[in-house]
């Protein structure tokens, strides 16, 4: 995927909608988007009750702002996500959860929610939602007020910076010193791991 530079504008406009939301889209899947929405503040409760829903059967992206660098990290994960999704590869459940599976170059599904999931404590977290079609999108008012009125929290831009802490993140992704010079080559070289995961899988 290419790097997001702007916003949905057609479907940012439509009623019930943030007018701000922010939506990936994938080259190769045309009618596929994820939209995505970031929140800091959460109050006691909120991402736990998320977390219900999540093990209910809700579909949802559900991610720990401080294990990401940039939302293009989220975009390549994302891109392999869709891939898997539309040829019945999936590792996970569902396409929002292969998606927290494709951020960790690891190849265990619990560590990889422990790593990049949400707690039932957060204070702050990235949600996100696919659509697939008109239809789909159609829906996304309702499934966006299911999810936010459960969270609560305040809303901020997507791309405001991510709170990371750069050893954490090198442990993450055993980036070794030369990775770790400037942010742009440790973002290169995570989406490097991302993307080399995905290669390996396919020769499995």
């Amino acid at each position: 995927p290419t790097r997001p530079t702007n916003n949905n504008p057609t479907m940012s406009s439509s009623s019930n909608l943030p007018p701000d939301l922010f939506a990936l889209s994938f080259e190769l899947f045309p009618d596929v988007k994820l939209w995505l929405r970031r929140f800091v503040q959460i109050p006691s409760g909120g991402a736990s009750a998320v977390l219900a829903s999540l093990r209910s059967g809700t579909e949802a992206i559900f991610l720990d702002p401080r294990s990401l660098v940039d939302v293009f990290q989220v975009h390549v994960a994302a891109n392999i996500a869709v891939n898997v999704w539309l040829t019945d590869l999936m590792v996970t459940h569902n396409v929002h959860s292969e998606v927290v599976y494709n951020l960790t170059p690891a190849r265990n599904v619990s560590k990889s929610f422990r790593d990049f999931g949400a707690g039932p404590r957060a204070t702050q977290a990235l949600l996100g939602l696919f659509t697939r079609g008109a239809a789909d999108e159609a829906k996304l008012p309702a499934r966006w007020a299911a999810l936010t009125e459960l969270l609560g929290g305040e809303e901020i831009s997507v791309t405001a910076p991510f709170p990371y802490d750069p050893k954490t993140i090198a442990k993450l992704y055993s980036l070794e010193e030369l990775e770790q010079q400037s942010a742009q080559y440790q973002l290169d070289s995570i989406v490097t791991k991302i993307s080399n995961k995905a290669v390996l899988k396919k020769h499995v």
